[in-house]
């Protein structure tokens, strides 16, 4: 594999050149129908460039992807799972997001969007969130708390003084590593919980999260294998300090979140996302979740997306669905912010909500030209690519750049070439932290024609 492949996501790399993404770079080796993979990605680097300029806001805007009405679903489709690997893999980006389709709310308008943030954030990196919020709460213990009155000066100082040293060994050491399921015995036994719950809650009726009619998860009071040998002189009593965080968030961000952080405890992660889902007060909780990712992640993006079918939808469930939205960017905000992806006009009632979006047009403008000649290089194609890669404000790549300029020279038209040269003279200078492509880049693209 080469040096273009094998370099990870990181949009920071690019970010010195003013870009969120290598415009010319393609999974693997594989050189099949690179022109259409690369119009693909620029259009994924179109919301991504969008998504990160949405995080350096106060307060973030909405964001509206238009898709194209004349072409095959597949090609946004491919898009949108593009900018999905991203947003779940590039940490310097930051970003937590839930994916959410239309038929997903036939579970409930808010719970859907619940379930889906509630597993991201769990299944993405719960113990990382886990070591920022703890730290925070560190910061302002609460001495009236009945579980605090219990612990010993000797419990707590031997916690703070181990975090401090080892932050996330010490998160694991007090809640357990982050495995699926701890208790096996548990694993495939349903939740029947949720059948309980209304699956969509008036605001009105949106008042208490948890209450003695919503019966605890298995196991949750279960002390962790993990921990019930555990002799290091460092932790007396992990249990004890357990309780005082646990409780901490039940009365200070949410008692659904601290039952999780119970359950995570004594089963694992997947049980901790089972359990974020049963709440009688959906608005609280997602609203306690957005703000515990913020611990952790610079934003937090809910895309809706499959409302192909909206027109079907009855009358009713429209409006419904329009107002949930409506009430929830408000909600929400600035912890996270909504990305509609549809056609023009598809759903006017959900346009409406988002009128402030910013607005981000999937045109796929070279598709036509590439499928019609698949390895014609022109300088329209290059530019439109570096353009769509460019972070907003910033002064992009271009066909004019001397480097890229006397790289298409050496391509003698053949898209092909020019992208295997063009792509490693991009990293080569992303590499080097340079804030332009220079005579090293040159070489170095220049080299990967000859295949060195």
């Amino acid at each position: 594999m080469n040096e273009v492949a094998r370099q990870s996501t990181d949009m920071s790399l690019y970010a010195p050149l003013g870009l969120v993404a290598n415009p010319f770079k393609v999974s693997g080796d594989s050189e099949s129908q690179i022109g259409t993979q690369l119009e693909i990605r620029s259009q994924a680097n179109l919301l991504l460039s969008a998504i990160r300029e949405n995080t350096q806001r106060d307060i973030p805007l909405p964001v509206r992807v238009l898709k194209p009405s004349d072409m095959p679903s597949s090609y946004p489709l491919n898009a949108m799972s593009g900018a999905e690997y991203v947003l779940s893999n590039d940490e310097s980006l930051n970003v937590l997001h839930a994916y959410v389709q239309l038929f997903m709310m036939r579970q409930g308008r808010l719970r859907a969007i619940l379930a889906i943030l509630a597993e991201r954030l769990v299944f993405r990196d719960l113990v990382g969130t886990l070591v920022l919020y703890f730290k925070d709460v560190l910061s302002e213990p609460d001495p009236s708390l009945t579980s605090y009155q219990a612990l010993s000066p000797d419990d707590m100082a031997a916690f703070v003084a181990d975090f401090d040293e080892d932050p996330r060994g010490t998160i694991e050491r007090y809640f357990g590593a982050p495995d699926i399921e701890r208790r096996p015995e548990f694993a495939d036994i349903a939740d029947m919980r949720l059948s309980s719950l209304e699956a969509d809650v008036d605001p009105e009726d949106d008042l208490q999260e948890v209450d003695s009619t919503v019966a605890e998860a298995l196991g949750a009071h279960d002390e962790p294998p993990a921990l019930e040998a555990d002799t290091d002189a460092q932790a007396p009593n992990p249990a004890g300090v357990a309780d005082y965080l646990i409780e901490y968030t039940r009365e200070h961000l949410s008692p659904v979140i601290a039952r999780a952080l119970r359950v995570y405890r004594s089963r694992g992660l997947a049980a901790a996302a089972a359990e974020l889902k049963v709440t009688k007060a959906p608005r609280k909780t997602l609203s306690a979740l957005a703000k515990l990712a913020r611990v952790r992640y610079s934003g937090v993006a809910i895309i809706l997306d499959g409302f192909d079918n909206w027109a079907g939808v009855p009358a009713e469930t429209r409006i419904k669905i329009a107002g949930t939205l409506f009430e929830l960017q408000m909600l929400l905000a600035p912890d996270a912010f909504f990305v509609f992806a549809g056609e023009q006009g598809l759903a006017s009632e959900i346009d409406n909500v988002f009128g402030s979006a910013q607005c981000v047009e999937w045109e796929f403008p070279n598709l036509v030209e590439i499928e019609q000649d698949p390895d014609c290089l022109t300088s329209e194609i290059v530019d439109r690519w570096c353009s769509a890669a460019a972070m907003a404000g910033s002064l992009t790549l271009s066909a004019i750049d001397p480097v890229l300029a006397q790289l298409m020279v050496e391509a003698e038209g053949s898209l092909t070439g020019f992208v295997r040269m063009a792509a490693a003279a991009v990293e080569d200078a992303a590499v080097r932290a340079s804030t332009a492509l220079d005579e090293h880049s040159l070489a170095v693209g220049l080299a990967a024609s000859e295949g060195r």
